[in-house]
């Protein structure tokens, strides 16, 4: 019956944004401020249309995304909970993205993740107000529009459910026939304390006609 409603929900939330007026946030938002975005299926594969937004990120080098997630979100985490020119507690928002070059853009295995927390909606609009990181490491990032395919998972994003994930969205990207960049992102909806109902999804970048 769970299954049943959250369905009904999600196409309650595509129907109302085909009206085109207001933002929806999507149930797996919950009650945290999350990227704008409208959505388009093609069969059953989602793809999102996501506004350009501002996002607050930390690169680092390493051998192991879930090295350079551990290392990126603590000091993401320590800056939204007052490490900060105003020590000033910074609501935390959804998701936590970890970008993923691919393998080829790696140099003797070692790759540039990219981290981000997404600045809530009131920075968003008001973005001479956030206030800065002490950190040198953190960069507030402004993310272009982005058109993105999206396989979501339930679970923890450990290594197997994001690869059975990346390898779902790619099947339905060669059946859709859209041209999409290397690399993907993983997007953690959820904090490691909760143990049930957990979301998390993997983003495509599609290509634009010019690329």
């Amino acid at each position: 019956m769970r299954v049943v409603l959250f369905i009904l929900a999600g196409l309650y939330w595509v129907a109302a944004q085909k009206e085109g007026e207001k933002w929806y946030r999507p149930s797996f938002c919950k009650d945290r401020d999350c990227p704008h975005f409208k959505t388009q299926l093609m069969g059953d594969l989602e793809v999102r249309n996501y506004e350009g937004s501002y996002w607050a990120t930390v690169s680092h080098l390493s051998d192991s995304p879930t090295k350079s997630l551990f290392h990126s979100y603590h000091i993401l985490f320590s800056y939204f909970h007052g490490q900060n020119s105003e020590q000033k507690r910074i609501p935390m928002t959804v998701p936590v993205i970890l970008y993923i070059p691919s393998r080829e853009e790696s140099s003797h295995g070692i790759r540039n993740f990219t981290t981000g927390f997404f600045l809530p909606d009131y920075y968003q609009n008001d973005i001479s107000s956030l206030p800065h990181p002490q950190n040198s490491q953190i960069k507030i990032t402004k993310c272009s529009e982005k058109r993105v395919a999206v396989e979501g998972f339930q679970g923890y994003a450990v290594k197997r459910t994001t690869q059975d994930a990346l390898k779902r969205l790619v099947r339905k990207l060669l059946v859709a026939e859209q041209s999409y960049k290397e690399g993907y992102v993983l997007a953690v909806y959820d904090n490691p304390f909760k143990l049930l109902h957990r979301h998390n999804e993997v983003w495509i970048e599609l290509k634009t006609q010019e690329e």
